[in-house]
């Protein structure tokens, strides 16, 4: 899978941000990819976790309510040189952006080529730039939750 964006912790040590999304985070035993994440267990956990072979994998537990939002997965590599965590998208919301990306690209061809109007092209580009709005608020989120994770494990 591909990651879009990384981001790098400031701290000297990545102990206790690997044992603060462990501690909170309910065990899965096999991928997040194709694995529900909502659920309503209770407050007291954050993230669904996976331990792979090279990296640490976590997504966020959703409510009902937040189906609509693509599920993002972030993992945190096992390396001990290695003080970032990385974003991706699991298998069906890149699936997704992938299929808007391949329509953008062949409506802008056809736009170009005078076969649609500017109209059409602007109402099938609408769609692409909803999902990414859904996905930029999951970041948003999940970015919390992370952070929220960190200080309420400092606080124990």
């Amino acid at each position: 899978m591909i990651y879009f964006k990384k981001v790098y912790f400031n701290y000297e040590d990545k102990a206790p941000i690997e044992a603060a999304l462990r501690k909170l985070s309910v065990k899965r035993t096999g991928g997040l990819d194709l694995k529900s994440s909502t659920s309503d267990i209770g407050t007291d956990k954050y993230f669904f976790g996976y331990d792979g072979k090279n990296a640490l994998y976590f997504t966020r537990i959703r409510s009902s309510v937040e189906w609509l939002l693509p599920k993002v997965i972030f993992s945190l590599p096992k390396s001990e040189t290695d003080f970032l965590y990385k974003f991706r998208l699991s298998l069906f919301p890149f699936i997704f952006i992938a299929l808007f990306s391949f329509g953008l690209l062949f409506s802008f061809i056809s736009l170009v080529m005078g076969r649609i109007q500017f109209q059409d092209f602007i109402s099938f580009a609408i769609f692409p730039a909803f999902f990414i709005l859904l996905i930029w608020l999951e970041l948003k989120i999940t970015a919390s939750k992370i952070k929220k994770a960190i200080i309420k494990y400092q606080a124990i």
